[in-house]
Formats: C-alpha cells, structure tokens, sequence
C-alpha cells in the first residue's frame, strides 16, 4: 500500500513510509514518517560512528499537488537526531519539501508549468490549491531565466497596449509581439516615447535595421519611432483599430440622426435597427451595399464600405 501510494502522489524518496491514507471532508490526509540512519552530522560534519542517536520527531504538514481535484495534505513526522560530538540537534532531511517550506517541490514544479498557459495567477493558485502570492513567487524566481534576445528582431514588429498592475510604473503597458509568427517578445512598464527610445537603442543600428514592418494601433507615439529607431519601417495601422473607428463614427452618425425623430417614429425604429445590424458585423468583411429603407421617407442613399483582408 505505501508503494503504490507514493507512485499515485508521485514521491521518490525512499526513505519516506506512508502510515495511511484518510479522505477528509476538504482533502485527503496523509499520514507518513521519514527515517533514516544518517552518514554525518548535518552541524559539525563529522561522520556517524555510532555518535548519531534518534531523538524523537517532529512533525511538519506539506501540501502536495491535487490528486483527482482534491486537495493533498501530508502530515509527515520526521526524525529528530542528536550529535554526541557537538551536541547539536538536526532533522532528516527529504526531496519531497525546501527546509523550512510547507509546499512540496512537485507544487512549484506543477505552478511552474501552468505558467505556461493563458490563465490568471489566482486560477493557477486555485488549481494548485496555493495563494496567488505563491504563484508570483514562483514566476519571479524564474523571471532570470526569459532574458530578452538583443540580437534579433521580427520583420513584422507588433506593437500594442494592455491594462498594468499595480506594480507597473505607468498606468499602460506596452507589449511586443513578432507580428509575423504571432510569438511573443517583450513587455515593458511604461509606452512613453523616452522609454521606447531608450529600450530599442539597446539593439544595434543593423539589428534596427531588420524591421520592415511595424504594426500598430493609432497611438502617435509609435510612428515616431520610425523617424530615429527604425530608418527602414514602414507604419501599419492595425486593422482591428480602423475598423473600431469606422464604427465608433457610424454610431456617432447614427444617433444623431436619430436625435431628430420621435422615438415612436418609423425613422426612429429604422436606424435603431441599422445599428444593432453593423454593430454585429463578422470579423472579416467584404463590400456591402446599404441602402435607405423603404419606410424612410428620404431620397435613395446608398453607403458602399470597402475593406479588403
């Protein structure tokens, strides 16, 4: 039973011994003992001649990862040991749990890869039956490791906005994408003119050189980057943003005509329902012809909108 036991929660260590296995009402309690007959003294490193004794235990609790979406609590009773030599006291030490740490390594090995996937740090945390700040512990411990290439840069260079945290500089976000192949780059604390400037002339002039591209939204700020960072750029505004435009003025349009009729009139009703029309237009468009309706006592009008994808 302690085998298979340790298979199922995926524990290796050899000197750990499952006593048993309870279901609670919130997560499954399991009870187990570390023991072992140490080579030297974790204190003053001299070697074990018989100068080690058992000297009781100590018991620490240590959450593992969820087992069939229900928690795992493991109340693991650890050896104590007293030192002849020194005198000192240490416990047994295990790969299961850091010194001094009451979630397992399986845990941050679990947190670490579901950081991988587009959910939020409290759903991680929930999932991992962790506290979000575990999760961003996690996330900052391993931040050295996603070092930012300086030496190449897309052809196609995306660049747009997102909401900041709290711990942002700035209240927007800038993001870099490589437009091209829709992989992630960089996101930096603050999307003032300075700061890009500053951030891109890490790179070198011949690496700058490589952007073709250079996709955007309709800020003013980042087509001015072409003028001193990117020689060789062309400015793309993103379609997303021309098409909000188109909408946001149709709308404006719209109801101010609308202001002009009663709102019991044919005229009325009519354009109220041209604009839950266009407001729900499929993402990819092609031309279309509008004309008036025929309860609308005015001269035919006719709107062709072209934009080709």
């Amino acid at each position: 039973m302690s085998d298979s036991t340790k298979v199922l929660l995926n524990i290796e260590d050899k000197n750990v011994f499952i006593d048993e296995v309870v279901r609670g009402d919130q997560a499954i309690q399991v009870k187990a003992h570390l023991t072992y007959v140490p080579k030297a003294c974790s204190e003053c490193g001299v070697l074990n001649q018989h100068t080690i004794i058992k000297y009781g235990w100590r018991t620490v609790h240590t959450r593992l990862p969820k087992t069939g979406e229900w928690a795992v609590v493991m109340h693991l009773r650890k050896q104590y040991y007293e030192c002849h030599a020194c005198r000192g006291h240490f416990l047994a030490h295990t790969s299961i749990v850091k010194r001094n740490c009451s979630i397992s390594y399986n845990t941050h090995q679990a947190c670490l890869s579901k950081l991988n996937e587009s959910v939020s740090m409290k759903h991680i945390a929930q999932e991992m039956n962790t506290s979000p700040n575990f999760v961003s512990r996690v996330l900052n411990r391993f931040s050295s490791d996603f070092k930012t290439d300086y030496h190449h840069l897309p052809a196609a260079l995306h660049i747009d906005e997102i909401k900041s945290t709290k711990d942002a500089q700035g209240s927007m976000s800038c993001v870099l994408m490589d437009s091209g192949y829709q992989l992630f780059r960089d996101i930096l604390d603050v999307r003032s003119l300075s700061a890009l400037t500053r951030y891109f002339k890490r790179y070198d002039l011949e690496v700058r050189n490589q952007v073709r591209f250079l996709v955007t939204d309709m800020n003013y700020t980042y087509p001015q980057l072409s003028e001193e960072i990117f020689p060789n750029v062309i400015v793309i505004i993103d379609r997303f943003y021309i098409i909000n435009a188109i909408q946001c003025e149709l709308n404006k349009t719209r109801i101010e005509v609308m202001k002009k009729f009663a709102t019991s009139s044919r005229e009325y009703k009519a354009l109220k329902n041209i604009g839950n029309y266009y407001s729900n237009w499929p993402q990819t468009w092609i031309i279309r012809t509008f004309t008036a309706l025929p309860s609308l006592n005015t001269s035919p009008l006719k709107l062709t909108l072209s934009i080709i994808y």
